[in-house]
């Protein structure tokens, strides 16, 4: 049986997180450094990019060709809180409420 990050409709709810958390994230007030960053995106790889001051990315992160060159793959390991209690490292995406790209995926399929 594939994996959700593996599947059309999968994929589709990765898509669908990366419009509502990078919305929920260019919503927030952060620091004046996270600020001027925005707006924030997601790149082709699935990598957080911030305009006009980056951080922007032209390569693939170096684990990249570990998840088969998927940016699906990619972004289902990468994109999960790893800090105390499974907060983000960052204050602002823990208060835009930004959920982890598992999460976000089997709830989305869940309710389609």
């Amino acid at each position: 049986m594939p994996e959700p990050r593996e599947t059309p409709e999968g994929q589709a709810c990765i898509e669908k997180w990366i419009a509502v958390s990078m919305a929920k994230l260019n919503a927030v007030d952060g620091s004046p450094e996270f600020n001027a960053r925005k707006p924030w995106s997601i790149n082709q790889y699935g990598v957080l990019e911030g305009a006009p001051f980056g951080p922007h990315s032209a390569h693939a992160p170096d684990d990249f060709p570990q998840h088969g060159n998927n940016k699906y793959w990619w972004m289902w390991d990468a994109w999960v809180p790893t800090g105390a209690l499974g907060a983000w490292t960052y204050p602002e995406w823990n208060t835009a409420g930004i959920e982890s790209v598992p999460s976000f995926v089997l709830k989305c399929l869940g309710s389609s």
